[in-house]
């Protein structure tokens, strides 16, 4: 009775229910067959793991000593990045005046009930019919606050940047924590920067600054890929900042990040590389040598990454035949769907 009952609420037979149980059921068959049959070669485990737990010495320094300061830049240097750039580093600014509404002045209580909400509703639909700003809030008990020449900036304001997020829709209602904030956009214009204001000057000030990290670094790197980096350079660049150390294996990640380490690892002696650390500071770094040890097959480590080998392996496999499946059969999703389904389950 439960099946029948649970077919009739599906709207589905109990052939084509069994018939979809059954592939299902061929289906994990089949990637089962291929998990156990899957097993990578000892050779090449072996090699792997002495691979990726092998030791790396070493030397490395900062580079941060070799940027240009930024209180060193001119002027002149700064003016000229802003007439290069003037196009990208135009702000759009915002004329609006908005109102702060919640319980208290749209319904006279503190309390979050049905009535405010539906209170609220009113306002949506008035402004989807046209009602300008003033008549909706003539009946309300709020300050209008005015907002000229607005553009987001360090200094955080919460209202503001929020109506600066949603200036596409010139007049709406939007919800911010406790409070819903009704906002008309009078205007929208671009500026170039203002190097007169102290804000913005900061801000150029700390691009021109990146800039010039960035084409420092891009010129080493050029060097590196052309071959035209060697020692000498290196340590004249270091001078007496150079320090000496040992990354112990590929998953140790004290001195640089994760994929700065996998990089050195792929890179073969006497390379030099450009690598960060976790706080993102740049390092020059030479690899001076690799030191492989003792590979104990016995250890819980050498096992684990054995069973770790054969289950990326399957993934593999398994992902090879997924891309398999997406190329053979176009499924294209109709998004309004998806989106009417996150809302079904977000209510």
């Amino acid at each position: 009775i439960k099946y029948e009952k649970f077919l009739l609420s599906n709207n589905m037979s109990a052939t084509l229910f069994e018939l979809n149980l059954k592939n299902q059921g061929l289906q994990k068959h089949l990637f089962d067959f291929i998990g156990a049959g899957t097993v990578t070669p000892e050779f090449i485990i072996e090699s792997k793991f002495e691979e990726n737990n092998k030791s790396l010495v070493i030397e490395y320094f900062n580079m941060e000593n070799l940027y240009k300061k930024k209180e060193d830049y001119t002027s002149s240097e700064i003016n000229l990045f802003v007439e290069e750039n003037k196009d990208q580093l135009k702000r759009e600014f915002i004329d609006f005046k908005y109102a702060v509404i919640n319980p208290k002045n749209l319904i006279g209580i503190n309390e979050f009930n049905q009535k405010f909400f539906d209170e609220i509703d009113k306002i949506e639909n008035s402004i989807s019919q046209g009602e300008n700003f003033e008549s909706l809030v003539q009946n309300i008990n709020v300050n209008v606050i005015e907002v000229n020449e607005f553009a987001p900036d360090s200094n955080k304001k919460v209202n503001e940047d929020l109506i600066y997020s949603k200036k596409s829709s010139k007049l709406d209602i939007i919800e911010n924590g406790d409070n819903f904030l009704l906002y008309e956009i009078k205007n929208e214009y671009d500026r170039e920067p203002d190097l007169n204001d102290k804000i913005i000057n900061k801000e150029i000030v700390e691009l021109v600054y990146q800039k010039g990290k960035f084409d420092y670094n891009k010129n080493i790197i050029e060097k590196i890929q052309n071959n035209e980096f060697n020692n000498d350079k290196f340590n004249n660049l270091g001078s007496d900042q150079i320090i000496k150390n040992t990354i112990n294996s590929i998953n140790d990640t004290e001195l640089f990040e994760e994929n700065s380490i996998k990089l050195l690892y792929a890179l073969p002696k006497n390379s030099f590389i450009l690598v960060n650390n976790n706080e993102g500071q740049i390092y020059l770094v030479k690899l001076k040598d690799t030191v492989k040890k003792f590979t104990d097959k016995s250890s819980d480590e050498y096992i684990n990454f054995i069973t770790g080998q054969n289950t990326n392996n399957r993934k593999s496999i398994l992902q090879s035949y997924d891309q398999l499946l997406n190329d053979k059969y176009q499924v294209q999703l109709n998004q309004k769907t998806v989106d009417r389904i996150k809302n079904y389950f977000k209510w």
